[in-house]
């Protein structure tokens, strides 16, 4: 049997905690893994073509539900690729990601905010300036 502990995968497809693309993408690498990410490909809905699936490992790794176990060749890119694989860890809380945009962007929306505001009151200035002459 692999090294991964049975208790965790039922906890967590039975509770949902992780949301279901991650539930989903740990049960296909508990089921068919180990498995690089361009492998979750044949487990996708042919609509959802983009690797919703694949994108999930990331997060089940920053959880530490799924660890590198080697590198395998991508067949199509000819690449190098992670190949991935469930650890034995329980969950430690919903993936959290970061909250909103960092203190850099803040500051240059607002900036771009108070530019369009002025250019804005500029050019009705213009069009009111346009139309007094106008009947």
């Amino acid at each position: 049997m692999r090294d991964t502990s049975l208790e965790a995968y039922e906890y967590i497809s039975s509770t949902g905690i992780l949301g279901a693309a991650r539930t989903k993408a740990y049960g296909l690498l508990f089921h068919h893994g180990p498995m690089a990410q361009f492998e979750f490909e044949r487990y996708e809905r042919p609509k959802h073509y983009g690797g919703t699936l694949s994108k999930r490992v990331n997060e089940l790794e920053q959880l530490g539900l799924a660890h590198d176990v080697g590198r395998k060749t991508n067949p199509v890119s000819g690449r190098g690729c992670i190949v991935w694989d469930v650890t034995s860890n329980m969950p430690n809380g919903k993936y959290q990601p970061r909250a909103g945009p960092s203190k850099k962007v803040r500051a240059e929306n607002e900036a771009c905010a108070r530019i369009a505001a002025v250019w804005s009151g500029m050019a009705a200035q213009l069009i009111r300036k346009r139309m007094k002459g106008k009947p």
